[in-house]
């Protein structure tokens, strides 16, 4: 499931602060309780595309003496189109949980 939500938690989590890879995977980690910590082999490309799609901006920041981090922070184009992921997320969870309250759970 985390494979169709990666873009949108990415971006949500880009909606308050500008970080890096590291920070990026740690807040959605500490979020979600642990439930989303995405592997760096899915996360750098993701962001990577998005960066290449124009809805992040990607930058290199000094992180010490020798040390280079990239820094992502969403753009105008990005912000809408977290707007956007949100409102049909919004549709989509409120009919899933419609048809759920009306199934019969055997415990």
């Amino acid at each position: 499931m985390l494979h169709g939500c990666l873009e949108l938690l990415v971006l949500g989590t880009l909606s308050r602060q500008a970080r890096h890879g590291y920070a990026i995977r740690r807040e959605l980690a500490n979020r979600s309780r642990s439930y989303f910590t995405p592997a760096f082999g899915r996360l750098y490309p993701l962001l990577a595309d998005l960066e290449r799609r124009g809805l992040v901006l990607g930058r290199n920041e000094k992180a010490g003496e020798n040390r280079v981090i990239r820094v992502y922070v969403l753009t105008a184009r990005g912000r809408h189109e977290l707007a956007f992921r949100r409102m049909k997320w919004k549709k989509f969870s409120t009919s899933v949980n419609r048809v759920l309250a009306r199934v019969a759970v055997e415990l």
